[in-house]
Formats: C-alpha cells, sequence, structure tokens
C-alpha cells in the first residue's frame, strides 16, 4: 500500500518540475519498486514494533543496495531502475546513505521519492507510532528543505500537495479523514 501511494504524488511532482515522458515513467516503477531490498532484511527488523538498535539501523540501511543488486540482476527497465533505487536514502546536503552523494548527484527521481516517501512515512499509521497531520508533515518538509530535501522539489511537491488536497483528485484513502478535518494548506 506504502508504493502505491508514492506513485501518485511522485508522477504529479516529476510533472510539476518539467521532467520528461521517460523521468515520470521511471518514477512511476521507481515509487513501485524503491524498497525492494527489503526483501533482504529480516522480519524481527522490518516488523519490530519499536525503535530500532544502532545494529539493528546498520542492517537497513544495506536495503537500497540490496534493491539495487536485485534490480541490476533483473536487467532491461529494472536495471536501469538501480541508480534510482540505491539514491532514495540519500540527502541534499551529502549526509545520506549509501554513498553520501548530495544535490544535483543524486537522481532527481531519488531526490522526487526522498520527499514523497518521506511524507508518507510521516502520515501513515506506524506499529510505534501514530501518524502526523498533514500539516506538521508539509511544516517538516520545510524545515528540511535545503538540508534533506531538494528546496525546489519541496516546493514542487507541496504545490501538487495543496492541488490535491483541494481537489481530492490525487489522495489515497489514507488522507481521506485528514482531508475532511483540515480547511486548506497554504503553500509558503
Amino acid at each position: 500500500k506504502h508504493a502505491y501511494r508514492l506513485v501518485t504524488l511522485a508522477e504529479e511532482t516529476a510533472k510539476e518540475i518539467g521532467c520528461s515522458e521517460q523521468e515520470i515513467h521511471l518514477i512511476h516503477l521507481s515509487a513501485l519498486l524503491h524498497d525492494v531490498g527489503k526483501l533482504g532484511i529480516p522480519d524481527a527488523i522490518l516488523d519490530k514494533p519499536g525503535p530500532l538498535t544502532e545494529e539493528e539501523w546498520e542492517v537497513m540501511r544495506l536495503h537500497p543496495q540490496i534493491g539495487q543488486r536485485i534490480l541490476s540482476q533483473a536487467g532491461g527497465i529494472f536495471a536501469t531502475l538501480a541508480h534510482v533505487i540505491v539514491a532514495h536514502h540519500e540527502r541534499w546536503d551529502g549526509k545520506g546513505y549509501p554513498l553520501g552523494l548530495s544535490q544535483h548527484q543524486i537522481p532527481v527521481e531519488a531526490r522526487i521519492l526522498a520527499i514523497v516517501d518521506s511524507f508518507d512515512a510521516m502520515t501513515s499509521q506506524r506499529v510505534y507510532r501514530e501518524p502526523t497531520s498533514i500539516e506538521e508533515a508539509r511544516n517538516e518538509l520545510l524545515r528540511c528543505a535545503g538540508s534533506q530535501f531538494d528546496p525546489e522539489i519541496v516546493i514542487a511537491f507541496l504545490r501538487v500537495l495543496n492541488r490535491s488536497l483541494s481537489t481530492s483528485e490525487v489522495l489515497s484513502d489514507a488522507f481521506s479523514q485528514q482531508v475532511a478535518e483540515q480547511t486548506s494548506i497554504p503553500i509558503a
């Protein structure tokens, strides 16, 4: 469900920043497959109901590279996605993982996925915490623009989100209740 929630918002954000049809297609597939590397992570870590230990985080941080290997070995269009999947936890400031890429070294598709993935993670129910409101998630994205996230893509994503909240066309079922409770989210 998480991957499917990402698809539309990622595609719409890609359109908002002027990505080509080929890039939008890659974003669609990347959103669906971004966490394929978690197949190589033990269930005890993936399903843990509380915070991960540092050792568990070290294992969890391997999933982008595992995903890259899986897709590279699959070949074809999947091999094309490998460079995006390995980079979806990189940060604009270079403090991400696994390669420490920064700014435009990170594929645009991965920069979009990082923002949409983080938004969905914040606003979705987790075993270990309640979801944040859309407003709180929006503020967190703005706070992290320029450090964790590409600031231009954050603004583009928030424009897409604002439109989706206004029209309810791109919202998944996960956001329906929050949309009903909130009137609007202004874009700074």
